[in-house]
């Protein structure tokens, strides 16, 4: 996964955290059936978390002896999971027990630190009535809870800037404006590795003219990708779980699915697409006719070379929104190649950017219309101004990651174009 921080903002690769999720325990009124389905949803559901790399209870049965399962499933000492964690190679656990007493239903999930060897976090629920189905219903919450914590932005400080004057108005963009810097968006071809990947790729579709390739029950380290079968892009994918041959699912980049994370996999026998609100279900090609369009496509690396910067409102409604290149593994390329757009929500227009500086003090965009100054104050809270012929206008700053959807579908500035993700045509 990929994480924003603000002033100065810059993406940082985090490494996924792998987590073992244990069978749920079935205590009194579940039947272990009902434990074994609740076990699947919490190991599909923390698989769509940014970050996460889940190992679903098939593998670490394939690990762990049925008495080691045992050890675990009733330990309640935490020195007795150390052991455990080595054996599996694994970053953490997610152990879990359901009952029902009368009429309500008690959940109880935990994560456990392998590395600290101690509880990380806690999640449980009393449900009053209802059936499995509103247990399902509130795992989603339960299940992000456990695993919120895992991938943390990181900050910075910097001092608080010095005391305004007068404010002056928002700039007026250039006429017929051009952004400077490279395209958002790149065709740049590459090879896949015969053995390794292309020779074992699986074709799916949803029978309108949309493919993805994936080698199934593979984890993360083996490519996604998706297209119209001619041309397929490579997906920037930042977590996923799956077991030997029923169950995968990736979670990949698509900042504009903001309520959820978009994911594509196998469960419970449908192969489907998740964009946001939106499921898409997809069948598998014939593999004589997949290796034919495959032998004859086009491969290319992530197509969307720009990543959100920084952004900021004024009191009259305009945005100053700035990005940035990323390389093609979504790392950000910090050579000064910036650009900055300011106006009203859909109608940002871009200012040409002259310098950008970056100290202690924070960050400053330079253009001919003004300069966008970007920092923390004491309390290390994002602060940002813009500043015209010595007078200053206070902005608020805005996180970029709490706002992608509105970044890249409400703002404009990107409007009409296509990340070269499986959501491209689902949104």
């Amino acid at each position: 996964m990929t994480a924003m921080v603000f002033g100065p903002l810059f993406l940082v690769a985090v490494t996924p955290v792998k987590l073992a999720v244990m069978p749920i325990v079935a205590g009194e009124g579940v039947p272990a059936s009902t434990a074994a389905a609740l076990t699947g949803a919490v190991v599909a559901e923390a698989g769509r978390a940014p970050g996460v790399e889940v190992m679903s209870e098939r593998e670490v049965s394939a690990i762990l002896s049925l008495e080691a399962q045992k050890q675990i499933l009733s330990c309640q000492a935490e020195t007795c999971w150390a052991d455990i964690g080595n054996a599996l190679n694994a970053d953490g656990l997610i152990v879990g027990d359901i009952a029902k007493l009368g009429a309500s239903w008690l959940i109880q999930l935990r994560r456990v630190d392998l590395h600290k060897v101690a509880i990380a976090a806690a999640a449980d629920r009393r449900l009053k009535g209802g059936s499995i189905d509103d247990v399902l219903d509130v795992l989603p919450a339960l299940v992000a809870k456990l695993v919120a914590d895992i991938a943390k932005p990181a900050t910075l400080s910097a001092p608080a800037p010095a005391p305004v004057a007068a404010a002056p108005a928002a700039p007026a963009a250039a006429s017929n404006p051009v952004p400077s810097g490279p395209p958002a968006a790149v065709d740049e071809p590459m090879t896949l590795d015969p053995e390794r990947v292309k020779s074992r790729l699986a074709l799916y579709t949803d029978g309108k003219g949309h493919y993805v390739a994936v080698v199934p029950f593979a984890g993360t380290d083996l490519p996604l990708l998706s297209g119209d079968g001619k041309r397929f892009y490579l997906q920037r994918v930042h977590g996923g779980g799956h077991d030997k041959d029923t169950y995968f699912s990736l979670s990949f980049w698509d900042p504009r699915v903001a309520r959820s994370t978009p994911t594509f996999g196998l469960q419970s026998g449908k192969v489907t697409l998740s964009c946001g609100e939106r499921d898409v279900d997809f069948a598998p090609v014939a593999a004589a006719e997949a290796k034919k369009l495959l032998d004859k496509a086009t491969f290319l690396r992530p197509r969307w070379r720009r990543y959100a910067h920084a952004l900021a409102r004024d009191d009259d409604g305009n945005y100053y929104f700035v990005d940035g290149t990323r390389d093609a593994a979504g790392k950000p390329v910090h050579d000064g190649d910036y650009r900055l757009f300011v106006g009203p929500k859909g109608r940002l227009a871009p200012l040409g950017v002259k310098g950008a500086l970056t100290d202690k003090a924070g960050e400053l965009f330079l253009t001919e219309r003004g300069k966008l100054r970007l920092g923390r104050d004491k309390e290390g809270k994002p602060v940002a101004e813009w500043l015209d012929g010595g007078r200053t206008l206070p902005l608020t700053a805005l996180v970029v990651e709490d706002n992608t959807e509105l970044v890249y579908v409400k703002l404009g500035v990107y409007a009409g174009q296509r990340l070269g993700t499986p959501c491209d045509d689902q949104l």
